[in-house]
């Protein structure tokens, strides 16, 4: 809230915008409604053409944000869009994360069999990518993703990513991957 308060004290326009995308994805991800709106309407006004720097991230966060909520089909359509972006702008480093949350939407509601294909080959671009690009958060998310669709037959390789990290390193995402490890 500082950083937002500040810059629009000083007329900083791109860090109040940025800083309004970061505060409404916590509060989306938290599961308020009233920051899924304040998101969209943050990441709407700065993905004009005038800023299209991280953009792409914006647009994954906004994906995440519509997946907290249940929204499914929103969540597909920011990735879409993100992707078009991507492809306009050659900003690529969101790529791995957009690939996972395609996935995860494909995964959302009562998925069949041919969503639940279509999100493992999401899952295993998404970890691909990640890999090759030394993108080891975004490769734990990925191989996250697709243990939990996937279980025991890929449970080396995400112990593999999983072992890529320090014991004392810890954060929700590696919770999330020891908690799917744990006998």
């Amino acid at each position: 809230t500082d950083c937002v308060r500040l810059a629009t004290e000083f007329g900083l326009e791109v860090f109040r915008i940025e800083g309004t995308l970061v505060l409404g994805w916590c509060d989306a991800v938290d599961g308020q409604a009233a920051g899924l709106a304040t998101l969209g309407e943050a990441y709407h006004a700065y993905a004009s053409p005038r800023r299209r720097i991280s953009a792409t991230t914006y647009g994954a966060l906004l994906a995440e944000a519509h997946l907290a909520h249940g929204d499914a089909e929103s969540a597909r359509r920011a990735v879409q869009d993100t992707f078009a972006l991507a492809d306009a702008t050659g900003e690529r480093v969101s790529d791995p994360e957009l690939h996972r949350l395609h996935g995860e939407s494909l995964l959302a509601g009562a998925p069949g069999r041919a969503q639940r294909d279509e999100a493992a080959r999401s899952f295993e671009r998404a970890l691909a990518l990640a890999e090759q690009r030394g993108a080891q958060l975004f490769a734990l998310r990925a191989a996250t993703s697709l243990l939990r669709l996937r279980g025991d037959a890929v449970r080396e390789r995400v112990a593999g990513v999983l072992a890529r990290f320090a014991p004392h390193e810890d954060s929700a995402d590696l919770q999330a991957a020891r908690a799917l490890l744990a006998p």
